[in-house]
């Protein structure tokens, strides 16, 4: 799915409502499961590094939230 396909254009359509009426605390979850999805329309294989990134992010977080050395 590119940026400039009528695709993206029903699935951004359907995404943005859908956001806004999501609870405040569920929409990082929603955006990060949604992102994922589209990374996964283009190659399913394209889904290790955005996960990668997703898993050493919050391990990082919880490491400082621990007040812990990364």
């Amino acid at each position: 799915m590119q940026f400039n396909s009528y695709s993206y254009l029903l699935a951004l359509l359907i995404a943005v409502p859908v956001f806004w009426a999501l609870p405040i605390r569920a929409r990082p979850n929603y955006v990060l499961t949604v992102s994922f999805a589209y990374y996964a329309t283009w190659n399913i294989n394209f889904l290790v590094l955005p996960i990668a990134i997703s898993a050493i992010a919050l391990w990082s977080a919880s490491s400082i939230r621990k007040g812990g050395e990364i």
